[in-house]
């Protein structure tokens, strides 16, 4: 997962893929997830940053 990852190449490709409002819900969603499942915190708070700083597409 990209925004997992967070390289510098994820965060430009995750750009390129315009994401809209209901894919980034489904991707906090997926971290809510893999929190329950031992994924470290800090990770995934820094992709949970990531999300926070997306420009979203709204169109439909």
């Amino acid at each position: 997962m990209k925004v997992l990852a967070g390289r510098a190449q994820d965060l430009e490709d995750i750009r390129s893929m315009k994401p809209r409002r209901d894919d980034v819900e489904f991707v906090r969603r997926y971290l809510d997830g893999l929190a329950r499942k031992g994924t470290a915190g800090d990770q995934i708070a820094e992709a949970r940053e990531v999300l926070d700083l997306m420009e979203i597409d709204d169109r439909a």
